[in-house]
């Protein structure tokens, strides 16, 4: 699927209604995994922002570059998964960033009830798991517009 967006707002707005669905409609026996890909100023960071929004989260919601994830805890018993990582793979070499991930203790992230963002996941070699989603950014033709193709691999 595709979908056209003509400003930050808008894509805030529609990965809220794609946090929502995914809230509504996955079943939390393991992490769901949100892989984010497209080049810098695409659109990554605001989706992110506007998909922890989506998903209840009222704390603000900064960067994780510098420290490659953080955890937003859920604490709504009405929600499926337990937590929210949001990692941003800017700062990892390509060839690198899969055993960072591995150090940081992914296994334990993706094995638990977990929605799990990943800003630049073309840099994590083969440890999307299959049951997940991709979410690549291109630009558009004016200059706040952005496609934002999403699709489930299964």
């Amino acid at each position: 699927m595709k979908i056209k967006s003509d400003s930050e707002k808008t894509t805030r707005r529609i990965a809220a209604i794609l946090a929502e669905e995914i809230v509504r409609t996955k079943k939390a026996r393991e992490a769901f995994v949100v892989a984010l890909q497209g080049d810098l100023g695409s659109g990554k960071s605001t989706f992110a922002r506007g998909f922890i929004r989506g998903c209840g989260i009222k704390a603000r919601v900064p960067s994780p570059s510098f420290l490659i994830y953080r955890r937003y805890s859920t604490r709504n018993p009405k929600f499926n998964f337990e937590n929210i990582y949001h990692l941003d793979l800017y700062r990892l070499q390509k060839n690198a960033a899969a055993n960072e991930l591995k150090k940081l203790g992914w296994d334990e992230i993706v094995r638990g009830r977990n929605i799990v963002l990943i800003e630049w996941a073309d840099k994590t070699r083969g440890l999307i798991p299959k049951n997940s989603m991709r979410v690549t950014f291109f630009y558009g033709r004016e200059e706040n517009e952005r496609i934002i193709s999403i699709k489930s691999r299964r």
